[in-house]
């Protein structure tokens, strides 16, 4: 019997948190090759005991604009066809708009905006090669992308940035087998949020279970927009 493989998935941000949770599902749903992009190899960082069978590690520091572009030189010299991307990659900052520092600003928004988007470009753009075969495009945004929260002005910006590109990109390829998702999950207990920062971190969710979740709805997604709310709630702790 032959087995299913539905191509390449492309993670960005998949080294962490809910992004490594998403690329090991990517290869639990029948993707025959995960890519994840970051700043550290995950399956080196206290992560042995999983399977990572089918999972590549390619480094990129969104902090830099010219690592994000040799990204992109690298996968289309190997001729990555992405039939799934993610873009997970993100960072956090608390604290009131003008304690923040220059540095931290700088830093923040090109990380989770713009440092970012030459991947994305560069992935949205292969998928049309592949107008025979379904492709999914899935941004991580957050419920701070709609719900505005003190001390966290330019994150949750740069969330809201994200939730109106899917938006937009949903509304523009012509493409109807190219899904676009973009999930706005509440707080979980990942490395952007440590216990001791946020009073409410032991109510916060489990990110093996929020990527199941997110990916049973990606994989079913027939739409050319869903955007998935998903509050913190008991089911996901």
């Amino acid at each position: 019997m032959a087995i299913l493989n539905l191509g390449t998935a492309l993670v960005l941000g998949g080294t962490s948190g809910l992004g490594l949770e998403l690329a090991l599902q990517c290869r639990d749903s029948c993707y025959g090759r995960v890519i994840v992009a970051g700043r550290h190899d995950p399956r080196r960082e206290g992560n042995q005991d999983r399977n990572w069978n089918s999972v590549e590690f390619k480094h990129c520091d969104l902090t830099s604009w010219d690592l994000a572009i040799k990204l992109t030189g690298e996968l289309q010299e190997v001729g990555v066809f992405p039939s799934m991307f993610i873009w997970a990659a993100a960072q956090h900052w608390m604290g009131h708009f003008s304690d923040m520092k220059m540095r931290q600003m700088k830093e923040l928004a090109v990380t989770n905006m713009v440092n970012a988007l030459p991947i994305v470009q560069w992935a949205w753009d292969r998928m049309r090669d592949l107008r025979s075969q379904r492709t999914r495009f899935v941004i991580i945004s957050s419920t701070s992308a709609t719900k505005p929260r003190n001390q966290e002005a330019i994150y949750a910006g740069t969330k809201a940035f994200q939730l109106q590109l899917a938006r937009c990109l949903a509304k523009e390829h012509p493409y109807t087998k190219r899904t676009v998702t973009v999930a706005l999950p509440g707080g979980m207990k990942t490395q952007l949020y440590r216990e001791g920062m946020n009073p409410h971190y032991k109510e916060f969710m489990d990110p093996g279970k929020v990527a199941r979740f997110i990916m049973e709805r990606v994989m079913r997604q027939r739409c050319a927009l869903n955007v998935l709310k998903i509050p913190r709630q008991k089911e996901l702790m």
